[in-house]
């Protein structure tokens, strides 16, 4: 049920990889925001003592109402999920279903929390991003995550990959 992406833009960006090579030749210096930082080191003793374990870790990243996140979990019962969302207002919907065992939900700033994670020496099996806002004018490029300048710390945490979009033009910038 995802809106029709509607978009000026006809094919891959003419400044896309201008765009990428610059943020993946220099180093991502934006300050962690403190409520990203105090999540950060809420679950820091938990999501550490797992990997201690071997647990497989895994991120719901832009998670919305953590929906997803609880699918991930409830599919991979063995990793330990983060779902992570600015929005407090998403985070706070609730559904029928509960929350697995094995799924914590974060409200956080994406790029700052993936920062914090690299610091902290953190690796993933698999980053999942469902369905992005695709900000499909061509002036917004720089919106899109693949042309933020954070787009290298998404892959400096190792792992698998997943990206969902009903935007073809999305998915072929993206990779």
């Amino acid at each position: 049920n995802s809106r029709v992406i509607i978009s000026n833009q006809q094919g891959i960006h003419e400044n896309l990889e201008t765009i990428v090579r610059k943020h993946f030749e220099t180093d991502y210096k934006k300050p962690i925001a403190e409520h990203t930082q105090v999540a950060f080191d809420n679950i820091r003793e938990n999501v550490e003592s797992q990997l201690s374990n071997d647990i497989p870790l895994r991120f719901d990243s832009f998670c919305g109402t953590g929906v997803s996140t609880g699918i991930i979990a409830r599919n991979n019962p063995d990793a330990l999920v983060i779902g992570i969302d600015r929005s407090v207002t998403r985070l706070s919907k609730t559904y029928n279903e509960e929350l697995p065992d094995n799924a914590i939900l974060v409200q956080a700033e994406c790029a700052d929390f993936w920062q914090l994670a690299k610091l902290a020496g953190w690796e993933l099996v698999c980053h999942s991003i469902y369905y992005p806002n695709p900000y499909p004018k061509s002036k917004h490029i720089k919106r899109r995550w693949h042309a933020h300048p954070a787009y290298p710390l998404l892959f400096s945490l190792n792992g698998e990959v997943e990206l969902r979009t009903n935007w073809k033009i999305y998915a072929e910038e993206f990779y």
